[in-house]
C-alpha cells in the first residue's frame, strides 16, 4: 500500500514562536503572532479576539485604534467620577491575542481642574532604531476661554512609558474643535493631522509633524466657500507616492445653504507634501450625506460614508485613483430597510475592504463585512456585538492589523471600551 505522512510540529501550541512553527514535509511554515497552527492542515491560520467589554472605564466617548509591529494601543475618552463634565484622554495597551498589558495611562494630565478633552487620535511609527511609539494627540480647552488646544504625546508602544511632555501642536483663537473632529495618521517620520473648526471660520485644516513634535508642514487650509466642513479623515499614500509629490488623502463633509434647502456634500482632496490640494473632488451631494471614512488600497481610495438618500441610512462606497478620477461612484453597501449604515469604518487588508457600521432603531449592533475592491461583497454580515452591550453612538474604529480586522466602540450600557478581532 502506498501511505502520505503529515507530520505537524507543534507541542506549545503557539505559532510565531521558534517551537510553535507548522512542520509540512519538513518545510517550517512561519506564522506570526496573531495565528495559530492548524493540525489538521498543517496551516496557520487567524487567531480571532472575542469581542471584549472592559470594565473600568467610568463613562467613555470615541475610543479609536493603532497597531504597533505586536501589539495594539486603543485611546479614548473618559469623563472622571470625581470631577464633574471633565474629562481626560486614556491609553491601554492590548498584546495580538487582545490581553491587555498597559493602562489605562492617562494621557491629557496636564491640568485636571480645567482640561475637558472631546476627542483623540492615535497612531504608530517605527524610529530608526526599529523601536515603535504611539502618537497621541487630543483636543481641550486648557484656559477655558473660546478657543481649544491641540497636544501630542509620544508614547513607547511596549511599554506604555511617556516620552517628554504633551506638546502644543495648534491653538484655536476664537473657535472650538468638537469631537470627531479630528483625524491622524502615521507617515515615515512622524505624523499627519487634519481637523476642523466648528465656530467661527469653519474650515478643515492639515499639519505634519515628526516623532518628536517638531512641526514640518505647517498649518494648510483644505476647505473653502462653505458654511461648514467638517468631520475630516486621511490616509497616507506611503514613500513612492511622497516622492512623486502625492502624499495624503483627505476627506471631509461639508454643508451647504441654497434656495432648495441644506445639502451635505461629501468631499475628498488630493494633497501635496506642502501641504497644497493637487485636485478636490465631489464625491457626493446628498441631504443627509455624513460620517465619511477612509483607507488607501495601495494605488486607489476608499472612502465611504453614512447616506440617508433612500431614506434610510446606508453606507455608500467610492473609490477614486491616485489622480482623482472616481473608479466606483457612490455603490450602497447596506441596502436594509432600517437604520443599517451608521457610522461607518473602513479598513484594506490587502486584498479586500472591511467594513463596520453600527445598525439598528431603538437596541443597535455592531456589523462587519467585506468587499473586494469593486464594492462587492464577499461574505455575510457578521454581528460581532453582544445582546446587552449595544454599541452607542460616541465613536468607532477599524484597522487591518497583522491578519485580521481589529474594531473597538463604545458601549451604550455603561459607556465602556469594547473591542475585538475577526478573520474573514
Amino acid at each position: 500500500s502506498n501511505f502520505s505522512y503529515i507530520t505537524v510540529y507543534n507541542p506549545s501550541g503557539t505559532c510565531g514562536s521558534t517551537t510553535g512553527n507548522c512542520l509540512y514535509s519538513s518545510t517550517l511554515i512561519p506564522c506570526d503572532n496573531t495565528e495559530t497552527c492548524d493540525t489538521q492542515t498543517a496551516s496557520c491560520v487567524c487567531d480571532p479576539i472575542d469581542t471584549t467589554y472592559e470594565t473600568d472605564d467610568y463613562s467613555t466617548w470615541y475610543s479609536h485604534l493603532a497597531w504597533a509591529d505586536d501589539t495594539f494601543g486603543i485611546v479614548y475618552v473618559d469623563y472622571l467620577s470625581n470631577i464633574s463634565s471633565k474629562s481626560q484622554t486614556y491609553l491601554k495597551i492590548f498584546t495580538a491575542k487582545g490581553i491587555r498589558t498597559v493602562g489605562p495611562i492617562l494621557i491629557s494630565g496636564i491640568d485636571i481642574n480645567k482640561s475637558s478633552d472631546f476627542d483623540s487620535q492615535i497612531a504608530a511609527v517605527k524610529d530608526q532604531n526599529g523601536q515603535y511609539y504611539f502618537g497621541i494627540v487630543w483636543t481641550q480647552d486648557i484656559n477655558g476661554i473660546l478657543g481649544d488646544e491641540i497636544y501630542y504625546q509620544k508614547v513607547n508602544a511596549d511599554t506604555g512609558a511617556l516620552v517628554g511632555n504633551p506638546i502644543l501642536i495648534y491653538e484655536t483663537v476664537n473657535t472650538s474643535i468638537n469631537s470627531r473632529d479630528i483625524d491622524m495618521v502615521g507617515t515615515e517620520n512622524g505624523f499627519a493631522l487634519v481637523y476642523a473648526t466648528s465656530a467661527g471660520q469653519k474650515d478643515v485644516y492639515l499639519v505634519v509633524f515628526d516623532l518628536d513634535g517638531s512641526i514640518i508642514t505647517g498649518v494648510s487650509q483644505l476647505s473653502v466657500d462653505t458654511l461648514e466642513s467638517r468631520y475630516p479623515i486621511i490616509a497616507w499614500t506611503g514613500l513612492s507616492s511622497a516622492q512623486s509629490g502625492l502624499r495624503f488623502g483627505i476627506g471631509w463633509r461639508n454643508y451647504l445653504y441654497n434656495a432648495n434647502g441644506s445639502t451635505y456634500e461629501i468631499r475628498f482632496a488630493l494633497v501635496n507634501t506642502a501641504g497644497s490640494v493637487l485636485k478636490e473632488v465631489l464625491v457626493a451631494s446628498q441631504k443627509e450625506a455624513i460620517y465619511p471614512t477612509l483607507d488607501y488600497n495601495g494605488t486607489d481610495f476608499n472612502i465611504a460614508w453614512q447616506d440617508k438618500r433612500n431614506g434610510n441610512n446606508d453606507v455608500f462606497l467610492s473609490r477614486i485613483s491616485a489622480s482623482g478620477t472616481e473608479l466606483i461612484d457612490e455603490k450602497a453597501l447596506t441596502t436594509l430597510n432600517t437604520a443599517a449604515g451608521l457610522y461607518p469604518k473602513i479598513a484594506w487588508s490587502g486584498n479586500k475592504l472591511g467594513v463596520s457600521y453600527r445598525s439598528g432603531s431603538s437596541t443597535y449592533q455592531m456589523n462587519f463585512r467585506t468587499f473586494d475592491v469593486n464594492g462587492n461583497a464577499l461574505t455575510n454580515e457578521v454581528i460581532v456585538s453582544v445582546s446587552g452591550n449595544e454599541p452607542s453612538s460616541f465613536g468607532n474604529d477599524l484597522i487591518w492589523a497583522d491578519n485580521k480586522w481589529l474594531y473597538t466602540w463604545v458601549k451604550s450600557s455603561g459607556f465602556e471600551v469594547a473591542f475585538g478581532g475577526i478573520c474573514q
